[in-house]
Order: structure tokens, then C-alpha cells, then sequence
């Protein structure tokens, strides 16, 4: 996953705009033919099994994307390629990461996805100008703490491994605006996770009893730029009335749980467009959902519900999709919620 960034001629880090302007090789026997004049190279799905060390002769190297190969191992020589923004290496079977990736002082996007990593080496803590680090579909156990230091880092993408917890210096990391944890083994967020002022995405479904204590939603609520919240099957039997304190919430997927109703306080989040509670066992809708009067899409398909309340009427304004299909709706209820949503498309 690229995401855009502001590059720094030999020892200096090209603008940008200059940058766009050179040619993508994709010939790596080519490159170190010309060396001083490979700024960006793509050798991606080229079935190769290993980078050789003389790749070091691209110091001008900005741009390097090795993804969809049969890499087991990067060479520490790697570590040598001072201008090195941009490292896409996903898709092989990497096992490890060399410890002298702490030299790549100016990489800024660090993709290394579905891969067979164990472990992210502490060294990983030195890279100060990391803005985008994706390490999921590997099989790690845990991020160290090290990670504290990777101070300009806005979005971490760790899901589909097998983390147990996440550390509480994940705190330190105050530029971070999105985090993606799906499908690990954590359950619970440490909390030093309310020191992430610049939060908007926060992606931590499918991880087992994770809404469970207590203090979760209170958490939570001491995001103050916190926008999408996706909470999807993670055995939550109770929405906590506390989820009404995240008043900038814009999205809430709870889907796949066991709830059968929600709280009344759902009503208090009236920044919500996006509400999915498909696939859960609710029995009732609260008469406050009307006060979501900016919602936009709402997700129940897959539940038990045999009514709305008339307070959805409310919402004609801005719904523009309701999802109710596979409720045991009578058809005079039916007829009902089409009165009160003229406008909105509703699939039954």
C-alpha cells in the first residue's frame, strides 16, 4: 500500500515532481549497468529467489519494488542504499528482516505483506522518517516496543497475524492516524492507545473479547479525531452504553456479534453516516436511531428485528440505503418503514 510522499541529487533526495519525471526500470541487470541513473526500479513478479549484493551500486536508488517474487532472504547490503524512500516487498516468502534495514534513514513507506515473518527486528525503531509501515498476512507474534521511536509514522497495518497485544509505547506514536489490527489474538488495547490524538481509523475486529472490558468505549472516547471504528466479529454480547461518548464517529461496523439490541445512547453519536449491525441477533432498534439524522447507509440484514421504530422517519432526510433483507418482517411492517423512508433505497 503506497501512500504519498514529499522525497529529498547524490546525497540529497529528489523533489518530487522531479522524481515522476524519471523512468520505472525493470530490469535489474540493466540498472547496475547504468547506475547513476536508476532512481525507481520495479522487478516485481520476476520469480526471484534472491537481490544480489551488488545492488548497493544503485545509490541513487529511490524507489525499489520487489514484490511477488520467491524471496526468502533480503541481503544486509540492502542497508546501503542511502536514498531509499520507497521499499515494496510484498508477496515473497521472507522469513526475517536484516537488522541493517536501520540504515535506510530516509525510507518513508515499508510494505511488507503477506510474507512468513515471525518477528519485526527492534532495529525497525531506527527508521525516524517511517510514515507507512504494512506488515499484514504474516505470522507475527508480537511488535516491539522499539516502534516508539518511528515518531512520524501515520498508518500501521498489522492485521491477519497472530498478536497477542499490542505494547503500550504504541503511545509514543502520536502521528498515527490509521491503525488496522483485524484478525490477531488481542484482547485488550493498552491505554496509552488515548495518547493517539491524531487517530481516525482504528480497525480492530476479529479479535476475540477485544470490547469486552470495561473500559474499552471510555478509551476510545479520548480519541478526538477518531472517525471509523470497526469492531466486527469479536464476541461482543453487549454494546456498552459508553459508545454514545465518541461523538466524531462517521462509521461503526459491529457486525457478525452476538448483540441483541442497542443501546439507547447510539442516538447521542450524530456525526454517524455509516451504521452496520448485520449479522448480530437484534431483536429491537432503539426509538433514538432517530437523532442519527446525517446517517447515510444502515447496515441490519441478518437479525431478528420485526420492526422499526417510527423515530426512523426522522432520518428520510439523508438515508440513502437501509439493509433489512433476512428479518422476519411482516409485510405490514414493511409497508410502514416505506411510508417513513420514501426516499431511501431498502432492500426487504
Amino acid at each position: 500500500m503506497w501512500i504519498c510522499v514529499s522525497f529529498v541529487v547524490l546525497g540529497q533526495v529528489l523533489p518530487l515532481d522531479i522524481l515522476h519525471k524519471h523512468p520505472v526500470d525493470t530490469s535489474l541487470t540493466a540498472a547496475l549497468a547504468k547506475p547513476d541513473k536508476v532512481y525507481k526500479l520495479n522487478i516485481s513478479k520476476q520469480d526471484l529467489r534472491n537481490i544480489p549484493p551488488d545492488i548497493t551500486k544503485l545509490k541513487k536508488l529511490h524507489v525499489l519494488d520487489i514484490s511477488y517474487n520467491m524471496l526468502e532472504t533480503l541481503p544486509d547490503e540492502l542497508g546501503d542504499l542511502p536514498l531509499l524512500q520507497m521499499f515494496n516487498a510484498q508477496n515473497n516468502n521472507l522469513i526475517a528482516l536484516p537488522a541493517q534495514i536501520s540504515k535506510l534513514q530516509h525510507l518513508e513507506i515499508l510494505n511488507l505483506q503477506t510474507n512468513k515473518l515471525t518477528e519485526v527486528p527492534k532495529e525497525i525503531g531506527q527508521l525516524h522518517k517511517l510514515k507507512s509501515l504494512t506488515l499484514q498476512n504474516n505470522q507475527l507474534l508480537s511488535i516491539p516496543p522499539e516502534i516508539e521511536h518511528c515518531k512520524q509514522l501515520e498508518v500501521l497495518n498489522i492485521q491477519n497475524n497472530l498478536i497477542k497485544q499490542l505494547p503500550p509505547e504504541i503511545g509514543k506514536l502520536t502521528h498515527l492516524q490509521a491503525l488496522y489490527a483485524q484478525n490477531n489474538q488481542i484482547k485488550q488495547l493498552p491505554a496509552e492507545i488515548v495518547n493517539l490524538h491524531n487517530l481516525q481509523w482504528l480497525y480492530i475486529g476479529k479479535n476475540n473479547n477485544i470490547a469486552t472490558p470495561s473500559n474499552f468505549f471510555q478509551l476510545l472516547a479520548q480519541l478526538p479525531k477518531l472517525q471509523w471504528l470497526e469492531l466486527e466479529n469479536c464476541n461482543m454480547k453487549v454494546l456498552s452504553p459508553d459508545v454514545g461518548k465518541l461523538r466524531h464517529l462517521r462509521m461503526l461496523e459491529i457486525a457478525n456479534n452476538p448483540i441483541k439490541t442497542l443501546t439507547d445512547s447510539i442516538g447521542n453519536i450524530t456525526t454517524l453516516k455509516v451504521l452496520n449491525a448485520s449479522n448480530c441477533q437484534l431483536t429491537k432498534i432503539p426509538a433514538s436511531i432517530g437523532k442519527l439524522v446525517h446517517l447515510e447507509r444502515l447496515i441490519l440484514n441478518n437479525n431478528a428485528l420485526t420492526t422499526l421504530p417510527a423515530d426512523i422517519a426522522k432520518l428520510q432526510k439523508n438515508l440513502k440505503y437501509l439493509s433489512l433483507k433476512n428479518n422476519p418482517i411482516p409485510e405490514l411492517e414493511k409497508a410502514k418503514i416505506k411510508k417513513w423512508l420514501p426516499n431511501t433505497l431498502i432492500e426487504f
